[in-house]
């Protein structure tokens, strides 16, 4: 053969190496639209969302889980802890909401308590998501100032990517609620987002703790329950009126939600400034117990 054709049989078989590898590395229609949907708008590592590096403040004394892990109230929350983790798979909530019937029950404290315990018991990342547009407190617990948080996400197209802070605590991140104004008048978003928003979440986060406003002044408590896996409710003892929480507990059912259980808080008598019971009874009996005018 001569150099000339050498020269073009090897110019050929470039020409279709190049194709064949063209072509390979074109995905049919199909995958590229699934590969999208899972990583869309990501940046992180492994298509994870970017977060906000943790700040160098711990958390508030408030998280005993953080400051007093060996302490009475943090064996209390070990507990809770084993009793979600302890459940099947199949019915092991991922997303828990935490809400009570009225204001300053201390629900924030407990669902970040919750977050840290449930981080240490399994692998995983646990995010913290406020959804209180009107009174936020997770990032008070978590003595972070946010920029940025559940707004944003709203308000464009559920970008998670610069809107999720990682805390002190290693392996639990926060959604914030800040710049409340952001919303005014537009809470409909979360009733129309939260469950793609969960759905996303999902993905990225082997728990996800939702602290709601109260039941009965709002919405997003009985959206996020019914969208989530079941609801955890929280009541200060000797101080929340028995017909809020019988109100707000049939408000959750009569919405779909499933109700996990009751605690209560502020328990003087056994723990200081703290808590409250297990999973497994009514909040009825949780309520009424250790009071003399228990209903028979």
């Amino acid at each position: 053969m001569t150099e000339e054709g050498k020269l073009s049989r090897a110019i050929d078989k470039a020409r279709r190496e190049q194709e064949r590898t063209h072509d390979e590395a074109q995905p049919p229609l199909g995958h590229l639209s699934e590969a999208y949907d899972v990583d869309e708008r990501t940046s992180g590592t492994g298509g994870e969302p970017r977060r906000v590096p943790a700040p160098a403040e711990d958390p508030e004394e408030t998280v005993v889980m953080h400051h007093d892990k060996w302490g009475q109230a943090a064996s209390q929350i070990r507990s809770v802890c084993q009793k979600i983790l302890g459940k099947q798979d199949d019915e092991r909530p991922q997303v828990i909401t935490v809400t009570s019937g009225a204001r300053k029950e201390g629900k924030t404290t407990i669902a970040f308590n919750l977050a840290v315990g449930l981080s240490e018991a399994q692998d995983g990342r646990v995010l913290v998501l406020d959804s209180d547009l009107r009174g936020p407190g997770v990032y008070r617990v978590a003595n972070i100032e946010s920029e940025r948080g559940l707004p944003h996400i709203l308000k464009n197209d559920l970008e998670l990517d610069g809107n999720i802070y990682e805390t002190k605590v290693p392996g639990v991140d926060m959604i914030s609620s800040p710049n409340v104004t952001e919303l005014n008048g537009q809470q409909g978003l979360v009733v129309k987002r939260c469950k793609q928003l969960l759905q996303k979440l999902r993905r990225h986060y082997a728990f996800i703790i939702v602290d709601t406003p109260p039941v009965i002044s709002s919405t997003e408590s009985r959206v996020f329950g019914q969208e989530g896996d079941g609801v955890l409710m929280v009541a200060r003892m000797e101080s929340t009126p028995r017909d809020v929480v019988r109100r707000s507990v049939e408000e959750l059912k009569n919405s779909g939600a499933e109700l996990l259980g009751c605690l209560l808080t502020d328990r003087k008598h056994h723990i200081p400034s703290f808590i409250y019971r297990l999973l497994g009874h009514s909040p009825a009996e949780y309520y009424y117990e250790d009071y003399e005018d228990k209903p028979e």
